[in-house]
C-alpha cells in the first residue's frame, strides 16, 4: 500500500508538493531523515521495475527533488530535478509540459540559492514550453509569470517586473 501511493502522476508545477506517501510520512511520523531512506527505496525499485532512464524514474526523481526543496536541501533538489528534467526530455521530447514541471522547479532551486540569472532562463524556458503546449491564458503560465516578477522585483528590476 505504501508504495501504491507513490506510483501516481506527479504534482504539476511546484516544488511545494511532494508524493503522497512522503507526505503522509512526514505528517505521521516527522522524520525527513527516514523519509529520504523511503525515498532512497522507492527509487531503486522504480529503476528495476522501470529502468534508469524510463519516465518513471524521472517522475521519481522529480519527487525526491520536491522532498529535497520542502527540506531546504537544495543541492540535492536540484541533482534530482536535473535527473528528473533529462529523463522527461529524453522520453516525452522537450517541449512536454512535465519538461516545463522540471524547469519552473530548477528556477525556484535557483532562486533559492541566489542565482538569478540561472533561475531567469531556467523560468522563461519553462514560460515558453508552458505557452506553447498548454495556453498563454493558462495558470502554469500565470505562476512563472508571478515568480519571474517575483525574482525582477527581488533583482530591484522594476521595468522587468511590470512586463
Amino acid at each position: 500500500v505504501f508504495f501504491f501511493l507513490m506510483i501516481r502522476r506527479p504534482p504539476r508545477s511546484t516544488p511545494l508538493y511532494s508524493s503522497a506517501a512522503s507526505d503522509v510520512y512526514k505528517r505521521q511520523v516527522k522524520d525527513t531523515a527516514n523519509a529520504e531512506r523511503v525515498y532512497a527505496r522507492y527509487c531503486n525499485i522504480v529503476e528495476k521495475i522501470f529502468g534508469i532512464q524510463s519516465v518513471e524514474a524521472g517522475n521519481c526523481y522529480y519527487y525526491v527533488g520536491a522532498f529535497y526543496y520542502e527540506t531546504a536541501q537544495y543541492d540535492k533538489a536540484l541533482l534530482c530535478m536535473k535527473k528528473a528534467l533529462y529523463n522527461r526530455e529524453h522520453q516525452l521530447g522537450e517541449s512536454n509540459p512535465a519538461c516545463a514541471d522540471c524547469h519552473f522547479n530548477i528556477g525556484m532551486i535557483y532562486k533559492k540559492r541566489g542565482k538569478a540569472a540561472k533561475a531567469r532562463k531556467e523560468l522563461k524556458r519553462a514560460l515558453g514550453i508552458r505557452r506553447e503546449k498548454i495556453g498563454r491564458q493558462s495558470l502554469e503560465c500565470s505562476k512563472v509569470l508571478e515568480e519571474l516578477g517575483k525574482l525582477e522585483l527581488e533583482e530591484s528590476n522594476y521595468q522587468q517586473a511590470l512586463a
